[in-house]
């Protein structure tokens, strides 16, 4: 993946990422303003139903609400750049390309993160919420 593509592919899923988190934070700031007495929280986290036009509060069945989806996002998204890296930098059983395996690593840490954030939200609550910023460094 050391072409255009491969640079241009991961770099516009990281802007996308960043915009919504950059979105999310401003509008969990601004209504914690907006509301007397509320405080500002921040999280490694923002559910995706903060997106729905109906207020935020979760549109579509309660059962998908509950899932923590930008985590399953990024974990479907580190592992296709994962295998996508390996596949490319082998050839005839043999890994050829130490930048690939630099690149792979890069998204298997990103993919870590992402598990990790999911455990946080809801899923298996291996990691209890104070530790939430951990996740972020």
């Amino acid at each position: 993946m050391g072409t255009f593509g491969g640079h241009a592919l991961p770099g516009s899923f990281f802007v996308v990422f960043g915009a919504y988190w950059t979105v999310q934070i401003f509008r969990r700031y601004f209504a914690a303003r907006r509301k007397p007495g509320a405080t500002f929280t921040s999280s490694a986290t923002f559910p995706l139903h903060a997106l729905c036009p109906c207020g935020g509060g979760g549109c579509g069945p309660a059962a998908l609400r509950r899932w923590e989806w930008e985590g399953f996002c990024k974990v479907l998204c580190a592992l296709v750049g994962f295998l996508g890296e390996v596949i490319t930098a082998t050839h005839g059983g043999r890994f050829l390309y130490l930048g690939n395996g630099q690149h792979a690593t890069m998204f298997f840490f990103f993919g870590e993160h992402a598990f990790n954030q999911s455990c946080i939200f809801r899923v298996v609550q291996v990691i209890k919420p104070p530790e939430d910023p951990l996740c972020t460094v």
